[in-house]
């Protein structure tokens, strides 16, 4: 998942564009968690992505920090092209599709 990158039509070509990432590879049991998370973005059309500290294991939310997030790309890691902006965290993985190519 990645926040919705702008068309090449909807900027300036002078514009710089920069990206801050960070990605965490997760291998959960299901699939339940995120169909959960992408439904409730569905219905509501936006989400937070809020911080938060552990303090001996239990999270501390920081919602006077969080961002309000209205757009979000959600691929298969199979369908991702080397020119796609979510590359970054699947070559950190070794997951790149079609590299060869």
């Amino acid at each position: 998942m990645t926040s919705k990158f702008p068309n090449a039509s909807e900027r300036d070509p002078k514009q710089t564009i920069l990206t801050v990432s960070r990605s965490l590879t997760m291998t959960p049991d299901s699939a339940t968690n995120l169909q959960q998370f992408l439904e409730a973005y569905q219905q509501s059309g936006a989400f937070y992505l809020l911080p938060a500290v552990i303090t001996d294991g239990v999270p501390e939310v920081m919602p006077e920090l969080g961002l309000l997030k209205r757009h979000i790309s959600v691929k298969d890691a199979a369908s991702v092209s080397e020119h796609d902006i979510e590359v970054m965290a699947l070559r950190k993985c070794g997951y790149v599709a079609n590299s060869a190519s």
